[in-house]
């Protein structure tokens, strides 16, 4: 019985594919990062067989693991492949985008470079985690499914990838002001973005939200730069507690009664 056993084993695992083969697959799917869902999926073999399959990859240095159940194909296979592109596979193409300040950049809000790029997901279960793929470092955030929106896929080399769009990520910026974003990015992105930037788009993103502060923030901003638009739209939504126009500054200065702001600070380029 043990010999007869052990043939089906030989047989079973001759019939696998071999760790070049389904880096190929892989690679044709474009699925540099992957799990062992993808190889179930893919060879409709078990979530046994389809680690032995992971396994020989790793044993042959064809993959690298990133954390527990999350793979990546070796370096030789990602030629040309942007590590944007890597974060895209890793989400298949969903419940994440690129933003803040990576997005400003993108969207020529801003001109200094970034040392890690921001990956918004509304998988609260990856919220904190920091990778490190191709000499680039992603820090990724959660965000809750009624903030989640405001994205749009664009061209990156070959590949696609989500980012969010030029308004969103003003709006994002002020959400994480002070965590992830300078108050002088913020004004630059404004003062960079006076032709480009759709005030409605803003004001509809930002009553989306219900913040009271953001909206504060945003409407003093944008009347102080001059923006023309529907500002009124904010009136009925402001907060009745005066807040510090940068939280990072103390909460000396002089008082905007018409958006309860504390002026504690100037834009600047």
């Amino acid at each position: 019985m043990r010999r007869i056993f052990l043939k089906k084993w030989c047989i079973i695992l001759s019939r696998l594919p071999n760790a070049g083969k389904v880096a190929s697959d892989l690679i044709e799917r474009r699925k540099f990062v992957f799990r062992s869902s993808d190889i179930k999926e893919m060879y409709g073999v078990s979530s046994f067989y389809a680690y032995r399959i992971i396994k020989r990859m790793l044993r042959d240095g064809l993959a690298k693991k990133i954390w527990r159940g999350a793979f990546i194909l070796s370096d030789s296979f990602l030629i040309g492949v942007p590590a944007e592109g890597l974060i895209d596979a890793f989400f298949s193409g969903k419940d994440y985008y690129i933003g803040l300040r990576y997005s400003l950049l993108f969207w020529r809000l801003h001109d200094a470079p970034t040392r890690i790029i921001h990956v918004l997901t509304s998988k609260r279960e990856l919220s904190g985690r920091v990778i490190s793929l191709r000499e680039e470092r992603f820090r990724l955030i959660y965000l809750s499914p009624e903030k989640f929106f405001g994205y749009i896929r664009v061209p990156l080399g070959s590949l696609t990838i989500n980012l969010s769009d030029k308004e969103k990520t003003i709006i994002d910026c002020l959400l994480f002001l002070n965590r992830y974003i300078s108050f002088n990015d913020i004004c630059k992105a404004l003062i960079l973005g006076k032709e480009i930037l759709k005030v409605s788009k803003l004001i509809d993103y930002a009553l989306r939200l219900n913040n009271k502060s953001l909206i504060q923030r945003l409407g003093f901003l944008l009347e102080l730069l001059n923006y023309d638009g529907y500002l009124e739209k904010m009136y009925s939504h402001i907060g009745r507690t005066f807040i510090p126009l940068n939280p990072a500054k103390g909460r000396g200065g002089v008082k905007s009664n018409k958006w309860k702001i504390i002026v504690n600070d100037k834009c600047r380029m």
